[in-house]
């Protein structure tokens, strides 16, 4: 397994993607280091920028790798231990006022003394006392993100729009509406010779309603057949001398009379 390496941001993709998403990103600065499932740990790649300007290269990751999901600045890193990470974030606290609401989110990779839940609390009381900010678990202001892999941890504060929200503010909530909705559903409790006679007088209409549509169908088009056969016995009626018109007229309509019965008759 890799030795955990050194983060400037955080670049989560689909399982699979790592060394595509990797490969782009040394496209766009090859002075980078990018490592894709850093110490075997799929949908994760790190990198190591030496440039100064972080956040340009995290907007230029965001626009030209699709197949970065969510891109990260690393604020701060240390040893994945409950007081040297209160020690860490203590400094990043000052980015939340203290009229904004935060949350801690903790993502762990490996085996540890503690859960993600324990690490929660503790950095959201760090954090409390530091700045006397209120926690919203729903609708953070901010929030601060805990990326740990094995004894390495990460640290971002990013903005609370950045993560999805299932019931945002503005949102109409409709679980109210939904409780004083009834939906009732009676079935037939009647004798089952009264439902077949029903079901065959339904049958019936369909087949009926096909059979209408079919006819008027058939009989379009033989419209348009008869008018087509006119339109051009008229025409050979004009090319035909003053001699012959009258031959050729009655033999149109010996061939109408003749095209109406059998399509008549069809």
């Amino acid at each position: 397994m890799q030795e955990p390496v050194r983060a400037d941001i955080i670049v989560t993709c689909k399982l699979g993607l790592e060394r595509v998403v990797a490969s782009l990103i040394r496209e766009l600065c090859p002075e980078c280091r990018a490592v894709p499932s850093p110490m075997g740990y799929m949908g994760l790649v790190l990198v190591e920028a030496p440039t100064q300007n972080i956040e340009v290269l995290v907007n230029h990751i965001r626009e030209k790798v699709p197949e970065a999901e969510k891109v990260f600045k690393v604020d701060a890193e240390c040893n994945a231990r409950l007081q040297e990470l209160g020690e860490c974030v203590k400094p990043l606290a000052s980015g939340i006022g203290s009229g904004e609401s935060f949350a801690v989110r903790t993502v762990r990779r490996g085996r540890h003394d503690y859960t993600s839940l324990d690490v929660n609390a503790y950095i959201g009381s760090v954090i409390r006392e530091a700045t006397g900010a209120r926690v919203d678990l729903e609708n953070p202001d901010k929030v601060v993100l805990i990326q740990i892999l094995q004894d390495k941890a990460y640290v971002s504060i990013v903005p609370g729009s950045e993560f999805y929200r299932k019931m945002a503010p503005t949102k109409f909530p409709m679980y109210k509406l939904y409780r004083r909705m009834v939906v009732a559903h009676e079935p037939y409790l009647g004798p089952p010779d009264a439902s077949y006679v029903w079901g065959r007088g339904l049958a019936g209409r369909y087949s009926a309603s096909r059979l209408e549509n079919s006819l008027s169908h058939q009989l379009g088009q033989s419209r348009q057949r008869l008018y087509s056969v006119s339109s051009g016995g008229s025409s050979m009626a004009r090319s035909l001398g003053s001699a012959s018109r009258k031959r050729a007229m009655e033999g149109r309509s010996t061939g109408q009379r003749y095209l109406y019965r059998t399509c008549t008759s069809s």
